[in-house]
C-alpha cells in the first residue's frame, strides 16, 4: 500500500517539477528575447511596461509547454537558456555591455539572433546524443 503511495506521490511531484521548470527556464528566454527584441535595449532602457507584460507571459506560456510535451520541450528550451547565458556571458567579457549581450543594431540583434538558434540547435543535439 506505501509503495502505490509513493507511486502517486512521484507522478505528482514529476508533474509539479516540470510546471515549476517550464517558468524558470521561460523566465530567463523571455528576459533575452525582451533585451533582443526591445528598441531602448541598447541604452539598457527598455520599455519597462511591456518588459513587465511579456516576460511573465513567455514564462507561463513555457509552464504550460513544459507541462504538455515534458522531455522534448525541456531538451530545447534549457538549450535555448544555456545558450542565451552563454551569449550574455560572453557579450560582457568586453569592457561594458558587448554586441553580443545588448545589441546596439538591427543587423547585431540579427546577428545575435543567429548565433542564439546555432547554439541551441548545437544544445539539443548534445542532450538529445547523451
Amino acid at each position: 500500500m506505501s509503495a502505490l503511495a509513493v507511486l502517486a506521490l512521484t507522478l505528482i511531484l514529476t508533474r509539479f517539477l516540470f510546471f515549476i521548470l517550464g517558468p524558470g527556464v521561460g523566465l530567463l528566454i523571455g528576459t533575452r528575447l525582451f533585451t533582443l527584441l526591445s528598441s531602448g535595449s541598447e541604452s539598457g532602457h527598455g520599455d519597462v511596461l511591456l518588459g513587465l507584460v511579456f516576460v511573465p507571459a513567455v514564462s507561463i506560456v513555457c509552464g504550460f509547454l513544459a507541462s504538455r510535451w515534458k522531455h522534448g520541450f525541456v531538451v530545447w528550451t534549457t538549450a535555448l537558456a544555456g545558450s542565451a547565458l552563454l551569449l550574455a556571458g560572453v557579450g560582457h567579457l568586453g569592457p561594458g555591455p558587448g554586441e553580443l549581450s545588448r545589441p546596439d543594431s538591427t543587423l547585431s540583434a540579427t546577428i545575435t539572433g543567429v548565433l542564439l538558434l546555432g547554439l541551441t540547435y548545437l544544445g539539443a543535439r548534445v542532450q538529445r546524443t547523451t
